[in-house]
């Protein structure tokens, strides 16, 4: 009984100690969220609908949809979406946020991917995650993490705005999950300096991201306004920490 305890209360502390190093709302699986847009509910085949808007240079020859996906081929100018009605959840929310895009890089000629933008900007912050054919980075290109590939598939990005943290920034800190592995424990900071709008973009914002023939594929967006929330921890991740831990008791009570 007394091993049992000591092994719960060390998964606790080892699993949970991200979760509450970030001091975020909670976990939550991003199908729980109270915004959620496939790409064709944002771009239907034939217009962009639910209050999700152009901007930036797209053309309607730029979109298209596979399915329930949404495909976006940049064209000469920068162009992204952007849920924009001045009534959307987003932009009469305030405080802290969670965005979570699965997206893949499609591959479409032999130049490097260079990508497109989660944007997330609010109550005076905007942090903006530029993801990459093989790293993220902040939107000045200092790096985040690398050595992964984000055009063999699609993979989720996840960011938590905690409003109250001023740990990795002075408006907040920043947290990054890809495919629910969190990026750094102490929280990144992607704030871009300004940020007097209320806006949620994705795409290509700017002129040092991607070019005329970058091609990414959305499988959705999902935003919670007002909560900044951790991904669920997997099972096998728990029951595989727990094994481990009772391994290391075991040899220990052995000794």
């Amino acid at each position: 009984m007394k091993t049992l305890r000591m092994l719960s209360l060390l998964a606790v502390s080892l699993y949970g100690a991200p979760l509450a190093l970030a001091a975020l709302d909670g976990t939550a699986d991003s199908s729980a969220f109270t915004n959620q847009y496939n790409g064709n509910q944002i771009w239907d085949g034939s217009a962009f609908v639910n209050d999700w808007v152009q901007s930036g240079g797209h053309t309607p020859a730029a979109v298209s949809v596979s399915g329930s996906n949404l495909i976006v081929s940049p064209d000469a100018d920068n162009g992204w979406v952007q849920h924009d009605s001045d009534t959307t959840a987003w932009e009469t929310g305030s405080g802290n946020w969670t965005i979570e895009v699965s997206v893949k890089l499609n591959d479409v000629d032999s130049a490097v991917n260079d990508g497109m933008v989660v944007w997330g900007e609010r109550d005076g912050n905007r942090g903006v995650l530029w993801i990459q054919d093989q790293a993220v980075s902040d939107l000045n290109g200092v790096e985040i993490a690398s050595g992964f590939d984000n055009t063999d598939g699609f993979h989720t990005y996840r960011i938590a705005f905690d409003s109250t943290d001023m740990s990795a920034g002075t408006t907040g800190t920043h947290h990054v999950w890809r495919d629910d592995v969190l990026l750094s424990d102490a929280g990144v900071d992607i704030n871009l300096a300004g940020g007097s709008l209320s806006r949620l973009i994705v795409g290509d914002c700017c002129t040092n991201i991607g070019n005329p023939v970058d091609q990414y594929e959305l499988a959705y967006i999902r935003y919670q306004p007002d909560m900044a929330l951790a991904p669920v921890p997997e099972p096998n991740s728990i029951f595989l920490l727990c094994m481990g831990l009772l391994g290391l008791l075991r040899l220990r009570s052995r000794r």
